[in-house]
């Protein structure tokens, strides 16, 4: 144990060092970020792919013609890929019979497909619907590349069967934390004359760094990882590594969900915390005369991101006998979601800063600012019940 205390006296002396620089950066405006302020930072569409693809386009607005292409081609090992630079097109979302392509680059004859992923779900053969369309349009003339946070492979759900789909072979795969990372800094390299689309480009790479955990500096990031890589720490360290998974569920459980429960508990309302069913994780608050209903704060998933609130079945019973399926029931104001099967009034994605729980998180979670958020959110839906008299019994 007292080399634990040691660890944590050395390595708390480095964070203090780097929040007083943070303190200085914030000071000097270096942490405003356009990106963050409008909530976009996650947003695939809005944001990564319309970007991504306005600079690999010669002709857009940025003024440096097919420079920002070119360096990206390299990064890729593609330099003699062919393209007719004169000729590209970019486009974004573009509709084909099979789905929806996020960004294609072609020239008619030669293209390359970029599927990108920040947080969603791989779809039902969704890489081997691209690359049969890709096929049928160029031939063996296109690359299709996969870009993740951490350059992930796709998964097999997106890969297809064995008859129809296809191999880790026939894909790049691309990551924001390294590859597009790398390219920006390239960018802002060409753009050094260019003070408006260099400044945009940096704010560009700091949101890359938060949501690739990589937004430390890097000096005290490599003082804390030489730290924790000490011989003398490694038993303290491979000790608190065993721990994280454990310590970070506690932190949630006691930072979110008893602070929930308590004010539940104040407002005689029913709390019952990591419900299962359906392999849905986070907590079920709800009345006591509410027989099927109740409001659910928590994801899909097991990870902890995508989380969102809403109102939902709690104990659903058989359609026969549940005579609220034959409610007609109205589109909440509270709730940014149209009304569902699963979620019959409505539901919100939390805001992007509290939509994924992670240890970027964990600071918001201990000074209560989490917890705070949504239970003012659950008192603007229990107070728009009580406007419209909407019975849930």
């Amino acid at each position: 144990m007292k080399k634990i205390h040691s660890f944590f006296q050395k390595a708390n002396a480095i964070i203090k060092e780097y929040n007083c620089h943070r303190e200085e950066q914030f000071m000097n405006g270096e942490l405003f970020n356009i990106f963050n302020i409008t909530r976009l930072s996650a947003n695939e569409c809005q944001l990564h792919s319309a970007l991504i693809a306005e600079l690999l386009n010669p002709k857009g607005s940025h003024g440096c013609g097919s420079q920002f292409l070119e360096k990206f081609l390299q990064i890729l090992k593609l330099d003699d890929f062919g393209f007719n630079s004169d000729k590209i097109r970019i486009c974004t979302e573009k509709p084909v019979s099979d789905g929806r392509i996020d960004i294609e680059i072609s020239d008619k004859k030669r293209a390359i497909i970029i599927e990108v992923k920040i947080y969603a779900d791989d779809m039902d053969c969704q890489l081997s619907r691209y690359y049969n369309y890709a096929k049928r349009e160029y031939g063996k003339n296109f690359k299709l590349l996969y870009l993740t946070l951490m350059g992930n492979q796709a998964s097999e759900k997106s890969l297809g069967n064995k008859n129809s789909g296809i191999t880790h072979n026939d894909y790049i795969c691309l990551s924001f934390a390294d590859d597009i990372l790398e390219w920006i800094d390239r960018c802002i390299t060409i753009a050094e004359n260019k003070s408006l689309v260099k400044n945009i480009l940096a704010s560009y790479k700091q949101t890359l760094m938060e949501l690739t955990g990589q937004d430390m500096d890097i000096k005290f990031r490599n003082r804390l990882l030489q730290l924790m890589t000490d011989e003398e720490n490694a038993e303290s360290v491979a000790e608190m590594m065993n721990l994280s998974e454990k310590w970070f569920s506690t932190v949630v459980e006691t930072y979110i969900f008893m602070p929930l429960k308590k004010y539940a508990e104040s407002k005689g309302l029913l709390f019952k915390y990591k419900d299962e069913r359906n392999d849905e994780s986070g907590c079920f608050i709800y009345k006591p005369n509410w027989n099927y209903y109740c409001i659910f704060i928590g994801t899909l998933k097991r990870t902890w991101r995508d989380i969102h609130i809403g109102i939902t079945w709690y104990n659903e019973p058989k359609k026969r006998e549940n005579r609220i399926f034959r409610k007609n029931c109205s589109p909440m104001n509270c709730f940014s979601d149209t009304p569902c099967k699963d979620y019959p009034f409505g539901w919100s994605n939390l805001k992007d800063e509290y939509s994924v729980w992670n240890y970027d998180t964990v600071p918001e979670m201990l000074n209560g600012n989490l917890a705070k958020y949504l239970i003012e959110y659950i008192e603007q839906i229990l107070q728009e019940l009580e406007d419209k008299n909407i019975e849930l019994n």
